[in-house]
This record gives structure tokens, C-alpha cells and sequence, in this order.
């Protein structure tokens, strides 16, 4: 009889220690993603004061959350509470990725200090008070529910005001083609490529779908891309501003949510001084990642992308527009990228790859690092901030389609010569410039002049030299100096 009682005493133990203990572990769990939210001076962090997690984590409390970029004490996004209902198990999460959550913020309050600053009118703070944001009545709910072996992401988003019985707004979207890992680049402020299958929008009333329409088509946004940037602090005004103020026009304008990104698509820009106008068929600025290094935020990481770029020869020098005439080429079309990197605390700056493609003219790929770039100096002093700076490595690799052939075609004829007395002329050219370095970069030269594949010229000295070293030689045409500097050396071949 002992026995068995020990054994039922033993049992029941384990129903209610066994529970308790999932609960606990649960909770520690939650705890710790909670906190790991950012730490403060991360490119987007958030604070909070405690979270409350429910039984077997059904629900969880988070209180006072408040939103921060950079090192900004102030943050650009408070609310009094947020509270997530886990419609989906943590287990399914963790072994499959899928989920299903319902997140509510109430009593949402903007900062709209900095709204304010980063170009937000009054037309945009109106809006905004309407909604339901930033009055300290308002209210956002959200429920997200993503499946993994669909790689599917639907996501509900509502704007609520205490004083309606309806959402004042509601957008509603179905994403596919989102990978588990894009979920965690959020935090970084990159967005995922995604395909967007459906998108709609809802109103309490005509005449706030009416303010809405039109304060989306005064900024050049979509309605949908509107409500979604209007919980988050961005420039969408300024950008639609600083379009007009620098002569450019586009068919369509998209911001991505989080300062991830931005498209433009059908870009116009009429050139200074000339009848010519650039052309750009999609302009994409995406991978953008921010830093706050001394309470100022700077650029950390960007991609810069543009495909069907139209350059009118008007735009082009004299000689050079002549040139390129003389050889064939009326209005080059260009595709191309780069990717921007710098370091905050040693200020190392990085373009790399730069990649230009013209399928009538050739491929050029390019990469330069720079050291001790003052990120503080770039945007408003940049030549003074280069000069300070030190030169690490530059590369520059050129495949020919067409354009060095014609060159020489051209130019030979310019001077009453064959095309192989034009490249040995060249080649003479070259050695007398290069003095010292000859050695390293001829053999190249003369395989490239001969028949012409691809060129690869890099610069890359044992230490890193300062920029202001290499503005003399520049400036009265040294070159040979400047390359024995730079330890110039060059490749050719396919």
C-alpha cells in the first residue's frame, strides 16, 4: 500500500511539476528574445519596461515598449503596452517555422517631433491624427500568419481610434516567396524580395479614403505603400520634394517599409545646360543598413542598382561626344550596380563590386577601399573627408563587346594611320607614362592592344597611403609616380 501511494504521489507530482516546468522554460525563453531585441546603438533597438509572460506562453505582455534608432535616446515609436496571442504552438515555430500571431499595440503614440523633421507636413500630421496615431488614443493590431512549406506570409494591419467602433484603416496583404531567413533581416532594416499576390485596403468612411487617395498621389505613393509607411518614421515627402526640386519626374515611386529601400520606376532628369534628358527605367536603392556613431546616423551599407539608364551625348564633353559618335554610338544604354560599405568606428569605406554593363560597349567591374573615412564629414564636406582619408586598394576590370575595337578604328583614322600603328603608338604612350612600373602593367597592355579580351588594372600598396600624398603627382601629371605609389599591376586574358 506505500507503494502505490508513493507511485500516485509520484505521478501527481510530475503532472504538476512537468507543466509547470514547460511553463517556466517557456517563459526564460521568451524573456531572452524579448531582450535580445537590440542592443542599445544597434541600427534599430527596443526598450521596454518588463514582459509578462501567460501561462504555457499563450500570451505575452510587453510593457511601455519604445522604439529607438541608433543611439537617439528619444524614441521615434511608444506605446503604452503591447500584447502578443499566440494562435500557433511555439513547437511548430521552432520545427517547421510556421506560425500564426496576433499582435495589439494600444495608446500608440508617434514621436512626431522627428516625423516633423524628416519632412512630414502638416497634411501628413493631420492624416496621422485621423488615423488614430499619435493622439494617444490609438491603436494598431496586427495578425501575421506565415507557412513555411508554402513560404507564404499574410498579414492583417489595422489602425483603430478609441473614439470609432470600426478600424479607421485596414490593410491586408498576401506575400509569397518569403524565406524563413528573410523574417530576421527585418532587424536590420533590410526587407525581403518578395512577391506581393494580393493587396487591398478598406476605410471607415469615403471621406478619409478621399484624404488618403489624395495625399498619396500629392507624394508619389501608392495608397497601400502609404498606410505602410505611416506607423514607421520615414521621408517619403522629402524624397517626393527633392524629385522636383532637382528637375526629375517618375512614373511610380515605392518606399519600402523600415527605410529598407526604395524604387523608381520611369525616372526623368533633365541635365544643366543641356537639351538632353536621362533616362532610367528602374532606379532600386535596397540593402540599407544605418549606424549612429556619436549621435549622428549615418549610412552603414546600401546597393544601389539602376537597369535601362539612357545617356544622351549632349551630356557628354565635347570630344568625347564626338568621339563616341565617330564610333558608332548615339545613346548608350547602361545597366549596372554597387554596393556601398562603411565602418562607423574606423570610418573604412568600401565600393564594391561596382558593376557597369553596356551589351553594345563591354562590362566594367570596378572596387575601391578607402581607410579613415570621418563619416560625419562625408555628407557635408566629402572632398575635405576624402582627403583625410587613405587609399587601401582599387581595382578596375574591363571586358570588351565592341567599344575598344572601334577606339582604335576610329582614332587610328583620326591620325592617318593603320590600326596596328595606332596600337604600337599607344603602346609606347603607355610605357613613357608608366615610367618605373612599365614592367608590371605592359605585357598586359600590349595583350589587351593585340586582341582585345579583358583588362584587369589593381592598385595595391603594402600600406595604405594618405590621399593628400597623391594630389601633387596628380595635379602635374605624374603618373608614373603615382603608380609606382599605388604598386599599379595589370592582367589580361579571358
Amino acid at each position: 500500500m506505500p507503494r502505490r501511494r508513493s507511485l500516485i504521489a509520484g505521478l501527481v507530482a510530475i503532472a504538476i511539476l512537468a507543466p509547470l516546468a514547460l511553463h517556466v522554460g517557456l517563459a526564460v525563453f521568451l524573456h531572452r528574445q524579448i531582450d535580445a531585441l537590440g542592443d542599445e546603438g544597434d541600427t534599430i533597438w527596443v526598450d521596454h519596461g518588463g514582459a509578462t509572460v501567460g501561462p504555457f506562453a499563450a500570451w505575452v505582455r510587453v510593457r511601455d515598449p519604445r522604439v529607438h534608432i541608433g543611439a537617439h535616446d528619444e524614441p521615434i515609436v511608444q506605446a503604452n503596452r503591447v500584447e502578443l496571442v499566440r494562435h500557433s504552438t511555439l513547437w511548430a515555430w521552432l520545427t517547421s517555422g510556421s506560425f500564426h500571431l496576433e499582435l495589439s499595440v494600444p495608446e500608440l503614440d508617434q514621436d512626431q517631433a522627428w516625423l516633423r523633421a524628416q519632412g512630414a507636413e502638416t497634411e501628413q500630421l493631420a492624416l496621422i491624427e485621423q488615423l488614430g496615431l499619435g493622439d494617444g488614443s490609438a491603436a494598431l493590431s496586427v495578425q501575421v500568419r506565415y507557412t513555411a512549406d508554402r513560404d507564404r506570409l499574410t498579414a492583417d494591419l489595422a489602425y483603430d481610434n478609441a473614439s470609432r467602433s470600426e478600424p479607421t484603416a485596414r490593410l491586408a496583404w498576401v506575400l509569397e516567396d518569403v524565406q524563413r531567413q528573410d523574417l530576421y533581416g527585418l532587424a536590420e532594416l533590410r526587407m525581403p524580395r518578395v512577391t506581393v499576390q494580393r493587396l487591398t485596403t478598406e476605410y471607415a468612411n469615403d471621406a478619409l479614403r478621399r484624404r488618403i487617395a489624395d495625399l498619396s498621389q500629392a507624394v508619389s505613393l501608392s495608397e497601400a505603400t502609404l498606410l505602410r509607411v505611416l506607423p514607421a518614421p520615414l521621408p517619403y515627402q522629402r524624397l517626393a520634394d527633392w524629385l522636383a526640386r532637382s528637375d526629375g519626374r517618375a512614373q511610380r515611386v515605392h518606399i519600402e517599409p523600415l527605410l529598407s529601400g526604395v524604387v523608381i520606376q520611369g525616372l526623368r532628369h533633365t541635365l544643366p545646360a543641356t537639351p538632353g534628358e536621362l533616362t532610367i527605367e528602374r532606379l532600386e536603392l535596397d540593402r540599407v543598413a544605418l549606424a549612429s556613431p556619436a549621435d549622428r546616423l549615418i549610412v552603414r551599407h546600401l546597393r544601389l542598382g539602376m537597369a535601362g539608364a539612357h545617356l544622351p551625348l549632349q551630356a557628354l564633353r565635347a570630344p568625347i561626344r564626338q568621339l563616341l559618335r565617330d564610333v558608332g554610338y548615339r545613346e548608350p544604354e547602361f545597366d549596372g550596380y554597387l554596393e556601398y560599405e562603411q565602418q562607423p568606428d574606423s570610418g573604412d569605406a568600401t565600393l564594391a563590386p561596382i558593376h557597369l554593363r553596356s551589351e553594345a560597349m563591354g562590362t566594367l567591374n570596378a572596387q575601391l577601399r578607402l581607410q579613415g573615412v570621418d563619416p560625419a564629414a562625408l555628407r557635408q564636406q566629402p572632398r575635405a573627408s576624402l582627403i583625410g582619408a587613405s587609399f587601401e586598394r582599387a581595382q578596375l576590370s574591363y571586358k570588351e563587346a565592341g567599344l575598344a575595337d572601334r577606339l582604335v578604328a576610329a582614332l587610328a583614322q583620326r591620325r592617318g594611320a593603320s590600326a596596328d600603328q595606332f596600337r604600337a603608338w599607344v603602346g609606347r604612350r603607355a610605357q613613357d607614362v608608366l615610367g618605373a612600373r612599365r614592367e608590371a602593367v605592359m605585357p598586359a597592355v600590349e595583350d589587351f592592344l593585340r586582341e582585345p579580351q579583358r583588362l584587369k588594372i589593381t592598385a595595391a600598396p603594402a600600406e595604405p597611403v594618405p590621399m593628400r600624398l597623391l594630389l601633387g603627382p596628380a595635379a602635374m601629371g605624374r603618373y608614373g609616380a603615382l603608380a609606382e605609389r599605388l604598386a599599379v599591376t595589370a592582367q589580361s586574358g579571358d
